[in-house]
């Protein structure tokens, strides 16, 4: 599959930049990865890292930036159970909707499945 996407770089001073055209969505994978804007292996590692600190069980708070897609909404949702207290506020213009989500969880692999589900669902930013 060829795709011609923009990449978007950050400068040192936080502003963002629009860089090269990318032609292949390898090459665009790669680029996306090495700005930090996509969840590797790596970024899992150092999370399951800092969690295992933390005494379990224990409340863990999530949050996730959606397309105002109600299917999106709905799988993001959709991975907690009744018992979390969740909130939703949508974007200013309506394009995003945040969903913020606490519950309590039992282990740190148990919240690293909860992100990688959430990495699976197209266009959902884990914060």
């Amino acid at each position: 599959m060829r795709l011609r996407q923009t990449v978007i770089e950050r400068t040192e001073k936080g502003a963002i930049s629009y860089g090269a055209k990318v032609t292949n969505l390898a090459q665009r994978h790669g680029n996306l990865m090495e700005r930090g804007y996509l969840c590797g292996v790596e970024t899992f590692e150092r999370l399951r890292e800092q969690l295992v600190l933390l005494e379990w069980p224990n409340v863990y708070f999530f949050k996730f930036i959606v397309p105002s897609d109600s299917d999106k909404i709905a799988r993001v949702t959709g991975m907690f159970d009744d018992h979390s207290e969740m909130t939703l506020h949508p974007s200013k213009n309506g394009k995003y909707t945040s969903v913020s989500v606490k519950m309590v969880m039992m282990d740190a692999d148990s919240i690293i499945s909860v992100y990688v589900k959430a990495a699976e669902i197209d266009g959902v930013i884990s914060l």
